[in-house]
């Protein structure tokens, strides 16, 4: 325990726990005050992903490997296309 500031003459205590929350909860406000304002605006990825991909036209659209799963290795890399 830790003896805080003294208020109309009396003394406070406070656990070490209690601190420590102090203290995050402190930090986490400092932290929401500091940020951007333009980051409540961010787009979830997915509604990102959808744009870009909305963006492609297509024809080149349809020349992508449809087994990219399979044959992640393969793409990138050039390794041997495994057998389905």
């Amino acid at each position: 325990m830790a003896e805080i500031g003294r208020r109309g003459g009396k003394s406070k205590t406070i656990s070490a726990e209690d601190r420590q929350a102090n203290a995050r909860h402190a930090a986490l406000e400092r932290w929401r005050r500091a940020r951007p304002a333009s980051s409540a605006a961010h787009k979830p990825i997915w509604k990102i992903a959808e744009e870009l991909l909305a963006q492609i036209p297509d024809a080149d659209f349809r020349k992508l490997p449809t087994d990219g799963a399979r044959q992640l290795d393969q793409y990138p890399y050039g390794a041997r296309k495994r057998r389905p």
